[in-house]
């Protein structure tokens, strides 16, 4: 466990954390590549 700016968080969580954000912002990627076609 570690405690940084007041959250606290161990590191599995926080990769978790890092995976999913990256699958929305390729997900949003995904959706602005259809859009403009």
């Amino acid at each position: 466990m570690k405690k940084e700016n007041g959250i606290v968080y161990n590191a599995l969580s926080l990769n978790e954390i890092e995976k999913n954000n990256f699958y929305i912002f390729e997900m949003a990627l995904l959706r602005n590549k259809q859009n403009h076609v």
